[in-house]
């Protein structure tokens, strides 16, 4: 699901989906990219970061076809616009998906991408994050005293 994004993001078709996807799914995808990627089409990404969290896997060691509710988001990007007056990279929509994926030749892949919830309810996170940028303070600096120092002979 990266990879899948940041093939979004850049707004072309990488082939090294095909690892990790059914060529159905790329196909099934396309119709889903047009659409999401409208808001970045005029952007060139530079960095961001992703967040993937499992929800739930329902999983059964004797099928072949299995799914995993996941809840996508990109919790900042930085980027440059090819438009003049443009005030800042737009904010990604979190989206909870239903993978569907399939056993092919011993191997699992993503079968299916099904949209779940647009812009879900998400929980807040246990532990800060560390990637987070500090909270500009002031740093206190000490004030010399002077002291007087007697010398006797």
């Amino acid at each position: 699901m990266t990879l899948r994004a940041a093939s979004l993001l850049r707004g072309g078709d990488d082939p090294d989906l095909l690892m990790y996807f059914t060529a159905d799914c790329i196909r099934s995808d396309a119709a889903l990219r047009s659409v999401s990627i409208a808001p970045y089409a005029d952007y060139t990404i530079t960095d961001y970061e992703y967040d993937l969290n499992v929800e739930s896997m329902h999983v059964f060691p004797w099928q072949s076809s299995v799914y995993a509710e996941v809840t996508e988001q990109i919790t900042s990007m930085k980027g440059s616009s090819s438009v003049d007056g443009s005030s800042g990279v737009p904010a990604w929509t979190p989206i909870r998906y239903r993978l569907r994926f399939e056993r092919v030749d011993g191997r699992w892949y993503i079968s299916l991408i099904e949209l779940v919830e647009l812009n879900p309810t998400l929980p807040v996170a246990n532990t800060p994050d560390p990637n987070r940028s500090p909270i500009p303070m002031v740093t206190p600096t000490p004030a010399p005293t002077p002291v007087e120092i007697e010398f006797k002979p």
